[in-house]
Protein backbone atom coordinates (compact mmCIF):
# COMPACT_ATOMS: atom_id res chain seq x y z
CA UNK A 1 0.00 0.00 0.00
CA UNK A 2 1.17 3.46 -0.93
CA UNK A 3 1.22 6.77 1.55
CA UNK A 4 -0.67 5.26 4.33
CA UNK A 5 -3.76 4.69 1.81
CA UNK A 6 -5.63 3.06 4.74
CA UNK A 7 -6.40 6.09 5.54
CA UNK A 8 -8.11 7.70 2.62
CA UNK A 9 -10.06 10.96 2.76
CA UNK A 10 -13.55 8.97 3.05
CA UNK A 11 -16.37 9.47 5.55
CA UNK A 12 -15.39 7.94 8.45
CA UNK A 13 -17.91 5.79 10.30
CA UNK A 14 -16.64 6.41 13.09
CA UNK A 15 -17.70 9.75 15.76
CA UNK A 16 -14.53 11.48 15.93
CA UNK A 17 -16.06 13.45 18.75
CA UNK A 18 -15.28 10.23 21.05
CA UNK A 19 -11.59 11.90 21.39
CA UNK A 20 -12.80 14.98 22.97
CA UNK A 21 -12.67 13.21 26.41
CA UNK A 22 -13.48 9.96 28.12
CA UNK A 23 -17.44 9.27 29.39
CA UNK A 24 -19.53 5.97 28.87
CA UNK A 25 -21.03 7.69 26.33
CA UNK A 26 -18.51 7.57 23.97
CA UNK A 27 -17.34 3.84 25.07
CA UNK A 28 -21.03 2.65 24.03
CA UNK A 29 -20.53 4.78 20.75
CA UNK A 30 -17.38 3.58 19.73
CA UNK A 31 -18.37 -0.06 21.02
CA UNK A 32 -21.33 -0.38 19.01
CA UNK A 33 -19.15 1.07 16.01
CA UNK A 34 -17.02 -1.69 15.91
CA UNK A 35 -19.49 -4.63 16.00
CA UNK A 36 -21.65 -2.95 13.47
CA UNK A 37 -18.34 -2.78 11.10
CA UNK A 38 -17.76 -6.93 11.85
CA UNK A 39 -21.12 -8.03 12.44
CA UNK A 40 -24.40 -6.30 13.74
CA UNK A 41 -25.24 -9.86 14.75
CA UNK A 42 -22.72 -9.44 17.38
CA UNK A 43 -25.19 -7.20 19.20
CA UNK A 44 -27.45 -10.39 20.00
CA UNK A 45 -24.62 -11.68 22.19
CA UNK A 46 -25.51 -11.01 26.07
CA UNK A 47 -23.23 -8.74 27.46
CA UNK A 48 -20.97 -7.71 24.38
CA UNK A 49 -20.43 -4.34 25.42
CA UNK A 50 -19.20 -5.01 28.91
CA UNK A 51 -17.02 -7.99 27.20
CA UNK A 52 -15.26 -5.71 24.91
CA UNK A 53 -15.50 -2.32 26.97
CA UNK A 54 -11.77 -2.83 28.55
CA UNK A 55 -10.51 -3.43 24.93
CA UNK A 56 -12.01 -0.89 23.34
CA UNK A 57 -11.09 1.58 26.36
CA UNK A 58 -7.89 0.94 25.41
CA UNK A 59 -7.50 1.41 21.95
CA UNK A 60 -9.27 4.99 22.55
CA UNK A 61 -6.79 5.47 25.41
CA UNK A 62 -4.05 4.60 22.70
CA UNK A 63 -5.12 6.83 20.39
CA UNK A 64 -5.67 9.91 22.26
CA UNK A 65 -1.59 9.60 23.25
CA UNK A 66 -1.01 9.55 19.57
CA UNK A 67 -2.68 12.48 18.98
CA UNK A 68 -1.96 14.25 22.42
CA UNK A 69 1.72 14.00 20.85
CA UNK A 70 1.50 15.25 17.66
CA UNK A 71 4.23 17.85 16.99
CA UNK A 72 2.79 21.27 16.23
CA UNK A 73 1.13 21.96 13.11
CA UNK A 74 3.49 23.50 9.80
CA UNK A 75 2.44 26.23 7.56
CA UNK A 76 2.96 24.82 3.78
CA UNK A 77 3.18 28.04 1.80
CA UNK A 78 5.45 28.44 -1.31
CA UNK A 79 6.22 31.92 -0.33
CA UNK A 80 7.56 30.46 3.02
CA UNK A 81 9.86 27.75 1.83
CA UNK A 82 12.96 30.02 2.02
CA UNK A 83 12.41 31.04 5.47
CA UNK A 84 10.94 27.94 7.53
CA UNK A 85 13.13 24.92 7.96
CA UNK A 86 10.35 22.26 7.84
CA UNK A 87 9.30 23.41 4.82
CA UNK A 88 12.78 23.12 3.10
CA UNK A 89 13.32 19.68 4.84
CA UNK A 90 9.99 18.08 3.52
CA UNK A 91 10.11 19.85 0.51
CA UNK A 92 13.41 19.88 -1.79
CA UNK A 93 12.13 23.42 -3.07
CA UNK A 94 9.64 26.18 -3.46
CA UNK A 95 8.06 25.12 -6.63
CA UNK A 96 7.29 21.35 -5.58
CA UNK A 97 4.79 22.57 -2.94
CA UNK A 98 2.05 23.76 -5.54
CA UNK A 99 2.51 21.40 -7.25
CA UNK A 100 1.78 18.65 -4.73
CA UNK A 101 -1.32 20.98 -3.44
CA UNK A 102 -2.82 20.90 -6.44
CA UNK A 103 -2.57 17.09 -7.09
CA UNK A 104 -4.21 16.25 -4.54
CA UNK A 105 -7.56 15.31 -5.30
CA UNK A 106 -8.47 15.16 -1.57
CA UNK A 107 -7.71 18.36 -0.46
CA UNK A 108 -9.56 19.89 -3.93
CA UNK A 109 -12.57 18.40 -2.81
CA UNK A 110 -12.63 19.62 1.02
CA UNK A 111 -12.16 22.76 -0.49
CA UNK A 112 -14.98 22.82 -3.01
CA UNK A 113 -17.12 20.96 -0.46
CA UNK A 114 -16.90 23.74 2.00
CA UNK A 115 -15.94 27.10 0.07
CA UNK A 116 -16.29 29.20 3.23
CA UNK A 117 -12.98 28.09 4.41
CA UNK A 118 -10.05 30.26 3.81
CA UNK A 119 -7.76 27.16 4.68
CA UNK A 120 -7.75 23.40 5.82
CA UNK A 121 -6.04 21.50 7.96
CA UNK A 122 -5.00 18.35 7.01
CA UNK A 123 -2.58 15.36 7.85
CA UNK A 124 0.62 15.12 5.04
CA UNK A 125 2.79 11.82 5.04
CA UNK A 126 5.32 11.04 3.01
CA UNK A 127 7.84 8.41 2.78
CA UNK A 128 11.32 8.82 4.55
CA UNK A 129 14.78 7.67 3.93
CA UNK A 130 18.12 7.38 5.56
CA UNK A 131 20.93 7.16 3.55
CA UNK A 132 24.77 7.42 3.81
CA UNK A 133 27.10 10.24 1.83
CA UNK A 134 30.57 11.43 2.04
CA UNK A 135 30.90 14.58 3.67
CA UNK A 136 33.89 16.90 2.57
CA UNK A 137 34.25 19.07 5.42
CA UNK A 138 32.18 19.32 8.66
CA UNK A 139 32.93 21.38 11.53
CA UNK A 140 32.32 19.60 15.38
CA UNK A 141 33.60 21.75 17.89
CA UNK A 142 36.80 23.44 16.91
CA UNK A 143 38.11 20.69 14.79
CA UNK A 144 38.04 20.32 11.32
CA UNK A 145 36.83 16.67 10.24
CA UNK A 146 37.30 15.64 6.48
CA UNK A 147 35.68 12.82 5.16
CA UNK A 148 33.51 12.02 7.74
CA UNK A 149 30.30 10.05 6.65
CA UNK A 150 27.09 11.30 7.10
CA UNK A 151 23.29 10.54 7.06
CA UNK A 152 20.89 12.64 4.81
CA UNK A 153 16.94 12.62 4.80
CA UNK A 154 15.16 12.40 2.13
CA UNK A 155 11.03 12.93 2.15
CA UNK A 156 9.22 11.81 -0.71
CA UNK A 157 6.06 10.58 -2.35
CA UNK A 158 3.97 13.35 -0.55
CA UNK A 159 0.07 12.60 -0.30
CA UNK A 160 -2.65 14.17 1.86
CA UNK A 161 -5.15 12.11 3.19
CA UNK A 162 -7.01 13.31 5.99
CA UNK A 163 -8.67 17.02 5.77
CA UNK A 164 -10.30 18.87 8.49
CA UNK A 165 -11.97 21.98 9.08
CA UNK A 166 -9.66 22.62 11.96
CA UNK A 167 -7.12 21.38 13.68
CA UNK A 168 -8.74 19.65 16.22
CA UNK A 169 -11.72 18.18 13.60
CA UNK A 170 -7.67 17.10 11.97
CA UNK A 171 -6.41 15.33 14.98
CA UNK A 172 -9.72 13.36 15.43
CA UNK A 173 -10.42 11.99 11.97
CA UNK A 174 -6.86 10.81 12.03
CA UNK A 175 -7.83 8.92 15.56
CA UNK A 176 -10.93 7.91 13.41
CA UNK A 177 -8.94 6.25 10.85
CA UNK A 178 -6.87 4.38 13.44
CA UNK A 179 -9.38 3.22 14.74
CA UNK A 180 -10.93 1.66 12.04
CA UNK A 181 -7.84 0.61 11.00
CA UNK A 182 -7.57 -1.73 14.07
CA UNK A 183 -11.46 -2.78 13.54
CA UNK A 184 -10.16 -3.70 9.85
CA UNK A 185 -7.54 -5.88 11.51
CA UNK A 186 -9.71 -7.65 13.53
CA UNK A 187 -12.34 -8.39 10.33
CA UNK A 188 -9.13 -9.68 8.21
CA UNK A 189 -8.71 -11.96 11.34
CA UNK A 190 -11.88 -13.27 11.45
CA UNK A 191 -12.92 -13.39 7.90
CA UNK A 192 -9.37 -15.37 8.07
CA UNK A 193 -10.71 -17.88 10.60
CA UNK A 194 -13.67 -18.34 8.04
CA UNK A 195 -11.90 -19.31 5.54
CA UNK A 196 -9.98 -21.81 7.18
CA UNK A 197 -13.18 -23.56 8.84
CA UNK A 198 -14.63 -23.55 5.34
CA UNK A 199 -11.31 -25.03 4.06
CA UNK A 200 -11.35 -27.99 6.85
CA UNK A 201 -15.68 -28.47 5.60
CA UNK A 202 -14.64 -28.96 1.76
CA UNK A 203 -11.36 -31.07 2.70
CA UNK A 204 -13.51 -33.06 5.22
CA UNK A 205 -16.48 -33.45 2.60
CA UNK A 206 -13.71 -34.67 -0.30
CA UNK A 207 -12.24 -37.28 2.41
CA UNK A 208 -15.53 -38.39 3.06
CA UNK A 209 -16.77 -38.60 -0.31
CA UNK A 210 -13.19 -40.57 -1.46
CA UNK A 211 -13.84 -43.19 1.62
CA UNK A 212 -17.08 -44.00 0.85
CA UNK A 213 -15.98 -44.95 -3.41
CA UNK A 214 -12.99 -46.50 -1.53
CA UNK A 215 -15.34 -48.53 0.37
CA UNK A 216 -17.79 -49.13 -2.57
CA UNK A 217 -14.81 -50.64 -4.78
CA UNK A 218 -13.92 -53.15 -1.86
CA UNK A 219 -17.53 -54.66 -1.51
CA UNK A 220 -18.22 -57.35 -3.63
CA UNK A 221 -19.63 -61.13 -3.99
CA UNK A 222 -18.47 -63.71 -1.33
CA UNK A 223 -16.11 -65.33 -3.71
CA UNK A 224 -15.04 -62.24 -3.95
CA UNK A 225 -14.47 -60.72 -0.13
CA UNK A 226 -13.36 -57.43 0.34
CA UNK A 227 -9.73 -57.17 1.13
CA UNK A 228 -8.58 -55.95 4.60
CA UNK A 229 -7.52 -52.46 5.42
CA UNK A 230 -4.87 -51.27 2.57
CA UNK A 231 -2.77 -48.63 2.88
CA UNK A 232 -4.77 -46.49 0.83
CA UNK A 233 -7.83 -46.14 3.22
CA UNK A 234 -5.35 -46.44 6.14
CA UNK A 235 -3.90 -42.98 5.03
CA UNK A 236 -7.61 -41.51 4.29
CA UNK A 237 -8.56 -42.26 7.87
CA UNK A 238 -5.65 -40.83 9.24
CA UNK A 239 -6.43 -37.37 7.05
CA UNK A 240 -10.00 -37.94 7.92
CA UNK A 241 -9.03 -37.83 11.60
CA UNK A 242 -6.47 -34.74 11.24
CA UNK A 243 -9.00 -33.03 9.42
CA UNK A 244 -11.27 -33.90 12.79
CA UNK A 245 -8.85 -32.60 15.14
CA UNK A 246 -8.24 -29.47 13.55
CA UNK A 247 -12.05 -28.73 13.16
CA UNK A 248 -12.30 -29.72 16.93
CA UNK A 249 -9.26 -27.10 17.93
CA UNK A 250 -10.59 -24.08 15.99
CA UNK A 251 -14.30 -24.15 17.19
CA UNK A 252 -13.60 -25.59 20.75
CA UNK A 253 -16.60 -25.16 22.43
CA UNK A 254 -17.88 -21.08 21.74
CA UNK A 255 -20.37 -20.47 18.64
CA UNK A 256 -19.22 -18.57 15.57
CA UNK A 257 -20.64 -15.20 17.03
CA UNK A 258 -18.37 -15.46 20.46
CA UNK A 259 -15.35 -16.45 18.32
CA UNK A 260 -15.62 -13.00 16.45
CA UNK A 261 -16.48 -11.46 19.75
CA UNK A 262 -13.07 -12.14 21.51
CA UNK A 263 -11.06 -11.79 17.94
CA UNK A 264 -12.62 -8.21 18.04
CA UNK A 265 -11.69 -7.77 21.86
CA UNK A 266 -8.02 -9.54 21.55
CA UNK A 267 -7.13 -6.62 18.62
CA UNK A 268 -8.51 -3.72 19.86
CA UNK A 269 -6.97 -5.42 23.65
CA UNK A 270 -3.64 -4.80 21.81
CA UNK A 271 -3.20 -1.68 19.86
CA UNK A 272 0.56 -1.74 20.12
CA UNK A 273 0.79 -4.62 18.48
CA UNK A 274 -0.68 -3.07 14.87
CA UNK A 275 0.45 0.52 15.40
CA UNK A 276 3.48 1.75 16.57
CA UNK A 277 3.84 5.79 16.60
CA UNK A 278 6.97 7.93 17.56
CA UNK A 279 7.94 11.64 17.13
CA UNK A 280 11.24 12.31 15.38
CA UNK A 281 13.79 15.13 15.83
CA UNK A 282 16.32 15.89 13.96
CA UNK A 283 18.88 18.40 13.14
CA UNK A 284 19.15 18.47 9.80
CA UNK A 285 21.28 21.22 7.76
CA UNK A 286 19.81 23.09 4.41
CA UNK A 287 21.37 19.74 2.80
CA UNK A 288 18.58 17.51 4.58
CA UNK A 289 22.37 15.99 6.29
CA UNK A 290 21.71 15.22 10.11
CA UNK A 291 24.05 17.12 11.90
CA UNK A 292 25.30 16.05 15.43
CA UNK A 293 23.84 18.65 18.47
CA UNK A 294 27.55 19.13 19.10
CA UNK A 295 28.43 20.34 15.47
CA UNK A 296 28.88 24.25 14.95
CA UNK A 297 27.34 24.04 11.43
CA UNK A 298 24.17 25.97 10.25
CA UNK A 299 21.25 23.75 10.98
CA UNK A 300 17.67 23.28 12.32
CA UNK A 301 15.87 21.09 14.49
CA UNK A 302 12.89 19.35 12.36
CA UNK A 303 10.16 17.53 14.00
CA UNK A 304 7.77 14.73 12.58
CA UNK A 305 6.03 11.83 13.17
CA UNK A 306 7.29 8.39 12.40
CA UNK A 307 3.97 5.84 12.20
CA UNK A 308 4.04 2.02 11.03
CA UNK A 309 1.19 -0.36 10.31
CA UNK A 310 2.43 -3.36 11.16
CA UNK A 311 -1.12 -5.22 10.61
CA UNK A 312 -2.31 -7.29 7.49
CA UNK A 313 -2.49 -3.45 5.85
CA UNK A 314 1.50 -2.62 6.07
CA UNK A 315 2.63 1.15 5.80
CA UNK A 316 5.87 3.06 6.94
CA UNK A 317 5.76 6.90 6.99
CA UNK A 318 6.60 9.90 8.33
CA UNK A 319 3.63 12.45 8.61
CA UNK A 320 2.86 16.31 9.82
CA UNK A 321 -0.51 17.98 10.78
CA UNK A 322 -0.13 20.84 8.90
CA UNK A 323 -2.61 23.65 7.58
CA UNK A 324 -2.39 25.28 3.98
CA UNK A 325 -4.22 28.79 2.44
CA UNK A 326 -7.07 28.46 0.10
CA UNK A 327 -5.80 30.86 -1.88
CA UNK A 328 -2.16 28.97 -2.58
CA UNK A 329 -4.37 26.78 -4.67
CA UNK A 330 -3.38 26.56 -8.21
CA UNK A 331 -6.03 26.41 -10.27
CA UNK A 332 -6.25 22.97 -11.96
CA UNK A 333 -5.49 23.58 -15.91
CA UNK A 334 -8.18 21.70 -18.21
CA UNK A 335 -7.90 20.82 -21.23
CA UNK A 336 -10.26 22.77 -23.86
CA UNK A 337 -11.69 20.23 -25.88
CA UNK A 338 -13.63 22.74 -28.09
CA UNK A 339 -10.91 24.63 -28.88
CA UNK A 340 -8.64 21.54 -29.93
CA UNK A 341 -11.77 20.61 -31.83
CA UNK A 342 -10.68 23.28 -34.14
CA UNK A 343 -7.50 21.56 -35.12
CA UNK A 344 -8.89 18.15 -36.20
Amino acid sequence: MSALDWFANKSSQFDTKVFSGKSDKYLHLSTDTAVSLINPELKLLHAYREVLAPAVENSLDFIREIILSLPEAVFISASEWHSSPFLRAFFASESDIPVIMRGSKNLRVFLDKHPRLDRAWLILDMNVSEKDAAAEMSLLGSDVCKDRFQKTVNFSDHKIHICGADEAEAHRLFGAQCFEYLVAQALHDISKRRTERQDLEEERTMLRARLRSFQQRGSGPVFNPAPEKSEEKMKLDALLLENERQMRAGSSTQSALESELECLRDVLKNPGRFIFFENKQQRLNRMNVIVSKQSLEAASDVSYSLIRLMGTFRARKACVVAHFSRNEMPEVVRANFADAARYL
